[in-house]
């Protein structure tokens, strides 16, 4: 559903997966957390990018996808922050912003 654009089958269904394992970080981020994010809902996908960063702390592209969201609303040091992150952990897409705009990490 995600890949159709029919985001709200795909958010019932990323629900059904995490009530059948709620502790599977890659529920929250890469499925649900990104498709709030798509749909503008930002609050939730930040929500869902913590559980994911919670469940496993080392996971570099929650950071990344959590810094790109609140980029979006606004909140750019923050932004920063996370990617500086992922960056650490081997993220290869925050090493390359954060490269770009002459940050260093």
């Amino acid at each position: 559903y995600n890949r159709l654009g029919v985001y709200n089958m795909a958010i019932k269904d990323y629900n059904r997966a995490i009530e059948i394992n709620p502790t599977h970080a890659e529920f929250y981020y890469c499925n649900r957390g990104n498709v709030f994010s798509k749909i503008g809902n930002y609050t939730q996908a930040i929500k869902d990018f913590n559980k994911a960063i919670n469940l496993s702390p080392k996971f570099e592209d929650a950071y990344y996808r959590r810094g790109d969201t609140y980029d979006k609303i606004g909140n750019h040091m923050q932004a920063i922050e996370n990617y500086k992150i992922s960056a650490r952990l081997g993220g290869s897409e925050a090493r390359e912003f954060l490269r770009d705009k002459g940050i260093r990490w």
